[in-house]
């Protein structure tokens, strides 16, 4: 398989995952995505990535739901950052008061801060600064 072929399939697979799961998944695989920049060029199979990043069994099941069959998570790959980068482009938040945070997923947690909030059940704060280039006002999804 090819190093686009083979990593654009797991990035899709990761995407369709987290749109189909609950919270504390979404998040492992959202982490394990975020740290995947450090596989340039490694060769692995979508079965390797859950587990180089620690994914719980419930995640990995996640991931593979999403293969159009449990052999494609067998075939071995070159990853590659840049295909990866293309299909997993930005990561978004959003949160129980309206607001949503996006940024480029391999830079989100460098653009906002992320604070918990001490006494208060699951509440975070983010924070970040930057200057307004541009604003949009969108239909709803």
């Amino acid at each position: 398989m090819t190093a686009a072929a083979g990593t654009r399939r797991l990035a899709n697979a990761l995407r369709s995952a987290v749109k189909k799961s609950d919270l504390s998944v979404k998040q492992e695989i959202i982490a394990a995505a975020t740290l995947a920049a450090g596989l340039a060029g490694q060769r692995l199979r979508i079965e390797d990535f859950g587990q180089r990043f620690g994914l719980s069994a419930e995640a990995r099941a996640a991931i593979s739901r999403e293969l159009k069959t449990p052999r494609l998570a067998q075939e071995r790959f070159n990853f590659d950052v840049d295909e990866f980068q293309s299909v997993i482009a930005f990561k978004s938040i959003e949160l129980s008061n309206g607001g949503t945070l996006t940024a480029p997923s391999s830079d989100f947690d460098d653009v906002f801060h992320q604070e918990r909030i001490d006494g208060v059940d699951g509440d975070v704060r983010f924070s970040t600064q930057g200057r307004i280039v541009n604003e949009k006002l969108k239909p709803k999804p």
